[in-house]
């Protein structure tokens, strides 16, 4: 006896499951009900943006300091086509042209790893860290971050861009409540000032650079 192809009791859920779950990067889970005698319920869940990812290039540039003298320095440039939104587990599900978003966590990654669509970020304890940071400056003085930069290959050193130019340097192995509190009272001392950077990788020592003039 021939049974239709269309048959209920033929019908695979777990065949349709894989094969939906396996269309997108996106898809987070899918789960399939059938009811008898013809109907089939289909949930697809997507997974969720915790962050971005941009995989970056340093170019040589000039920068005009010291009485007009020019003195070598990197600009940080976003490959084309090379910023992915990534989940919790940091899975990269998403090619997305933001590259820069200040409610959002953006990491610009100058290490070369050279992630791409359907990659994972190898150091999920960074990324929990990056965006504990984020969150504390945000919420216990009201910075917001543009985005990230990780430098080097140790997952340490991470740089803040602010929404005036200038870099704050970090590290994830300093406590983000100290980073923060070290920010927080430098910044007051700074004041009207043309910051170029601001260095908060160690806890009890705070150095910063101004325009023009020699690190302090």
């Amino acid at each position: 006896r021939f049974f239709k192809r269309n048959n209920f009791f033929l019908f695979s859920s777990d065949g349709l499951e894989n094969a939906l779950s396996a269309f997108s990067p996106r898809v987070a889970s899918v789960a399939v009900s059938k009811a008898f005698p013809n109907t089939a319920d289909v949930m697809v869940l997507l997974k969720k943006r915790a962050g971005v990812w941009c995989n970056t290039a340093l170019e040589d540039m000039f920068s005009v300091e010291n009485e007009g003298v020019a003195s070598p320095a990197k600009k940080i440039v976003v490959e084309k086509n090379n910023c992915f939104s990534y989940d919790e587990g940091g899975y990269l599900f998403e090619q997305t042209s933001e590259a820069s978003n200040p409610f959002i966590t953006i990491i610009k990654d100058t290490s070369g790893s050279g992630l791409l669509l359907g990659s994972t970020i190898s150091n999920t304890d960074f990324l929990v860290s990056v965006e504990a940071l984020r969150k504390l400056f945000v919420e216990n003085i009201g910075f917001v971050a543009q985005y990230f930069i990780l430098r080097g290959t140790t997952w340490e050193d991470i740089d803040i861009m602010s929404a005036d130019g200038y870099l704050i340097k970090t590290s994830v192995s300093v406590d983000p409540v100290v980073t923060v509190s070290n920010y927080k009272n430098i910044i007051k001392q700074l004041v009207g000032k043309k910051i170029e950077y601001i260095d908060l990788r160690l806890p009890d020592r705070v150095a910063y650079k101004l325009a023009g003039e020699q690190a302090q």
